[in-house]
């Protein structure tokens, strides 16, 4: 079961098929809503994926879930069991064997659609017959009776997923996209046999006009499949990121059991703890430590970089990612569905199934849309039946097929899932995990931005540039080096690895403290032992060191040297006395300034906070051009700091930092951004991960959420306008302005394949243009995979 817990309940996965247009999705989103417990239902057109919030999950939940959906004629899946990427291939596998079906249907459309093209052209644009006119079976025109083959070939088998799926929503008491279809083609079909078998009937149902719609019904056909057909293939572009995701994961892992022996298992096989070989050449099948050996890695399908890592003893190697030159001895660490390519493919996955509040608008229109154009179809067909011209009935009928043909729900459906699809996934190869569609939005409205200093503005790797000592202190600097390090040893943040850094550069040999307690935005305090000695240490700033009723006084002059040499200080206190400062320098990040320069672009305020002092805090501003910093503050002073800067109204706030030691101001923020370890993704409580290790995809994400918010705006007033303006013209606007202001004017040949006769939309090309209409929509989502991080 793929399942993770949220505030309010528990949050499953799945994957719905058989969905066409936007109404499948509300069809399904309101039969799960329906179900008790279920809170939440989002489901995605072009991923075809389906989040389910539900209070409680039982043995049976899975079950009673698919079968609701299956009631109403749709299937929906669940991993049950399988390992992630498992999952992932089987409904690759789906989406694959969909489009093989599609690819089919579009070909034999084709092939009845060609001969009809060519007996269409010849006649409206060089007035000639391809086939003699003289030339009969069953004593009719042998063009009229070829028409008649391939319309029923069209209507009865090619078409008949369609009818399939209009049966299933009018067994629900519903109607969506196929039932238009099935409507229009099916009376277009019927009207035409009349006229063409039963001349008897024409007369006693006021038919005067001889004209056959055979062609429309197999156009319209094709066109209906061409357009499926290539709005799959689009959305398999657009869910790129997860098949690479899936099909780069390796199968097989080679593990070193205790004899040394070596065994080649399945790599959802291999438990935490085991030790796994790993050669030049192959992909990392779990995350892992290594051990023994050195190597470079390509993690660029994790962090976007495509530059190799080098990776040494203890450092962590993630699955999946390659190993390029050297074997390495790796111990497991985490497996299956906690690894972190498994929760990247989570995140991508559950981001692209979520929807942006500009969805809301797209949604409340679908939901009536259907109803509303079958209304319009039959106020066209009475129209022109009561109070059209001698042909009204004929009018009639041609009209309000091709108002059923030319409505489009599924610009509309896809107009933003495409755009937000897209995004993530392009978002995602750069390094950069997006965990909801809202931050799009939000982001374009952003006006303030804050950065936490550390490991953010500055590159996060300190190291110890000097080590001032308390005139007072009787320890040497290796016993300083020693409590600080040892002391530390329970800690992760920087500061503490730059002290172990140090400790193993000068060989000296630490202890685990005994007890140990975080300061979070101070430091910390510990107990150790060493020969049968115990001390007390307390690390941090000099807030700490004060509120432990330690005087700092005798380190004042070392203090101002420290700083004025624009170095970071550490305070370090043994049993109650403060014996020295390390003084920690953090380069800032390289591409910092030009970064926190280019915001202005985007109308963006950069501000600073820190719990680092004042003097560096200020020093670093100025370094990068920023002009308000806040210094000396913990992390509940960032979240009133975000909570603040949101009060005064003047846009919205995103905040920058640690993924952990700052979540409740990145939580707080109305876009929450976090710099950190890919290991350490689980623990996030941003909307946005950077796993790249610089600050440039920082433009190219606003860069992105603008250009989304323009696309999906264009999108949505592509799908408006083409249904705006069309609707009319199909319920036949163009007869009646051209009676109104010309008269009696003949369509030119030029405009013959769109208009019939008394300019009338053609239903074959308004199948067309309802076909283009959504495949409109998405190539032009697909532009977002032009927007590249800059270098």
């Amino acid at each position: 079961m793929n399942e993770m817990n949220s505030t309010t309940g528990t949050v499953l996965n799945g994957s719905v098929s058989g969905m066409t247009c936007a109404s499948c999705v509300r069809r399904v989103e309101s039969a799960l809503l329906e179900i008790e417990g279920v809170t939440v239902a989002s489901v995605n057109l072009v991923t075809n994926s389906a989040i389910i919030e539900i209070e409680e999950v039982v043995e049976e939940t899975e079950a009673t879930l698919a079968a609701a959906i299956n009631q109403i004629g749709y299937a929906l899946d669940f991993p049950s069991g399988e390992s992630k990427f498992s999952w992932l291939e089987s409904v690759f596998r789906r989406q694959d064997k969909e489009i093989a079906v599609l690819r089919f249907r579009t070909v034999i459309g084709v092939l009845t659609a060609a001969p009809i093209l060519l007996f269409m052209c010849s006649r409206f644009f060089f007035s000639f017959e391809i086939v003699d006119p003289s030339i009969r079976f069953f004593d009719l025109e042998a063009t009229k009776f070829m028409s008649f083959v391939l319309a029923s070939i069209s209507i009865s088998w090619i078409a008949a997923p369609i009818h399939t799926a209009t049966l299933r929503s009018l067994k629900n008491r519903s109607a969506d996209m196929n039932t238009l279809i099935t409507l229009g083609i099916t009376t277009a079909y019927i009207y035409s046999v009349v006229v063409l078998f039963m001349p008897f009937l024409q007369a006693s149902i006021e038919i005067s006009n001889q004209a056959l719609y055979f062609d429309a019904v197999v156009l319209v056909v094709f066109f209906l499949w061409l357009g499926r057909f290539l709005e799959a293939r689009a959305r398999y572009n657009a869910g790129q990121m997860l098949r690479n995701l899936a099909s780069t994961y390796p199968e097989t892992a080679n593990v070193i059991e205790n004899d040394g022996s070596e065994f080649q298992i399945p790599a959802k096989a291999v438990r935490t703890g085991e030790i796994v070989i790993v050669r030049a050449g192959e992909r990392v099948p779990v995350d892992g430590q290594i051990i023994e050996g050195e190597t470079a890695a390509n993690e660029s399908m994790v962090t976007g970089e495509s530059k190799p890592v080098l990776k040494k003893a203890g450092d962590l190697l993630i699955g999946g990612s390659q190993n390029i030159n050297g074997t390495v001895k790796i111990k497991a660490t985490t497996v299956g569905e906690t690894s972190i390519y498994s929760n990247i493919a989570q995140l991508v996955e559950r981001a692209q199934a979520s929807k942006a509040p500009i969805q809301e608008l797209a949604d409340r229109l679908a939901s009536i849309f259907v109803p509303a154009v079958l209304c319009l179809a039959v106020f066209t067909f009475f129209g022109w039946w009561l109070f059209g011209p001698s042909n009204g009935f004929t009018y009639a009928i041609i009209n309000s097929v091709t108002v059923l043909v030319v409505a489009c729900p599924c610009a509309l459906g896809l107009a933003t899932p495409a755009a937000i699809a897209m995004s993530i996934g392009q978002a995602a190869k750069s390094g950069i995990l997006i965990s909801n569609a809202g931050v799009f939005e939000n982001l374009t409205k952003t006006k303030k931005l804050l950065f936490d200093k550390t490991g953010t503005i500055t590159d996060g790797t300190p190291r110890v540039a000097a080590i001032f000592t308390s005139a007072d202190s009787t320890l040497s600097e290796e016993e300083l080096i020693f409590m600080v390090a040892s002391a530390e040893r329970g800690s992760n943040h920087p500061h503490a690895i730059a002290m172990f850094d140090l400790a193993r550069d000068r060989d000296i040999e630490l202890v685990w403290p005994l007890t140990f307690r975080a300061w979070p935005g101070n430091g910390i305090t510990a107990e150790l032992s060493r020969d049968d000695e115990e001390y007390k240490v307390v690390i941090g700033n000099s807030a700490l060191l004060l509120s432990q009723d330690i005087s700092v006084s005798g380190l004042n002059d070392i203090f101002e040297t420290s700083v004025a040499d624009g170095l970071t200080p550490v305070f370090l206190a043994v049993n109650g006395c403060a014996v020295g400062i390390f003084g920690l320098e953090d380069p800032v990040r390289v591409d910092a300034k030009s970064v926190i320069q280019g915001l202005r672009q985007f109308s963006v305020v950069p501000m600073m906070v820190s719990g680092d002092i004042a003097v560096v805090t200020d020093l670093v501003a100025k370094k990068v051009g920023i002009d308000m910093a806040f210094s000396e503050i913990s992390p509940a002073e960032k979240y009133q700091i975000v909570t603040a800067e949101q009060d005064t109204q003047t846009g919205l706030v995103a905040m920058i930092g640690d993924g952990i030691n700052d979540a409740p101001a990145l939580a707080q923020a109305d876009v929450g951004i976090s710099m950190m370890n890919s290991s350490d993704l689980t623990q996030s409580s941003a909307g946005v991960n950077f796993l790249r290790s610089d600050l440039s995809g920082l433009l190219y994400l606003l860069k992105l959420s603008h250009a989304t918010i323009r696309v999906m705006r264009q999108n949505l007033g592509w799908a408006f306008i083409y249904n705006l303006l069309l609707l009319p013209v199909a319920m036949g606007a163009g007869y009646v302005l051209t009676q109104l202001f010309f008269g009696d004017v003949e369509v030119p040949k030029s405009l013959s394949i769109i208009f019939s006769e008394n300019w009338f939309l053609n239903p074959a090309a308004a199948g067309a243009a309802m076909a283009f209409s959504s495949l409109s929509v998405i190539l032009n989502s697909l532009r977002l995979g032009q927007l590249r991080v800059d270098s």
